[in-house]
């Protein structure tokens, strides 16, 4: 399973990398072999699975030098939820507000 997740990592950065030189087109991650839906850069359809995000402490989120705009967490301390920066500061998907302290 480990080897899976790594394999599929792989191919997403390289995807991501390649996608940008050399053509358009989406990923598919799914277990039918369904192609990408064509608006989709990225296409991950399950009936049995969700998808896991990085779970993060305030501080791990803290130490993060340079977050781009739209980076997203879950937070696992202080106010845990999902948390998005938006360009200034970490907001919270529920609240609305910043920080998760």
């Amino acid at each position: 399973m480990r080897k899976k997740l790594l394999l599929g990592m792989a191919i997403v950065a390289a995807f991501t990398f390649y996608s940008q030189l050399a053509f358009s087109q989406g990923m598919a991650v799914n277990a039918t072999g369904s192609p990408a839906a064509s608006a989709a850069m990225l296409d991950i359809s399950s009936t049995t699975k969700g998808m896991l995000i990085p779970r993060m402490t305030t501080a791990q989120i803290a130490a993060i030098s340079t977050p781009v705009m739209g980076l997203t967490v879950f937070q696992t301390d202080g106010v845990v939820g999902f948390y998005f920066y938006n360009g200034s500061v970490w907001v919270s998907m529920v609240t609305g507000t910043a920080g998760g302290d």
